[in-house]
């Protein structure tokens, strides 16, 4: 079973990046939190995504949501 990890699709000052996506200590992701640079930082515009296969999957826009799908994933 592979972990695999979320990020999120944001506009940065460099211009659209995908970040990887904050997590609560509970295992939950902080709806529109990503870090950038090792700093969390709040992005209400992009769309969250999973690299898998050297592949963007995108997850959706709502962080539960991606989530989901992502434990969906790697449970098969």
């Amino acid at each position: 079973m592979a972990k695999l990890s979320v990020y999120k699709y944001v506009r940065t000052h460099e211009g659209w990046r995908y970040s990887k996506a904050a997590f609560h200590c509970n295992g939950k992701i902080k709806p529109n939190i990503v870090l950038v640079k090792g700093v969390e930082k709040y992005h209400a515009e992009g769309s969250y995504f999973t690299l898998s296969a050297g592949k963007w999957i995108a997850l959706g826009d709502d962080a539960l949501d991606a989530q989901r799908k992502v434990a969906a994933m790697t449970v098969q």
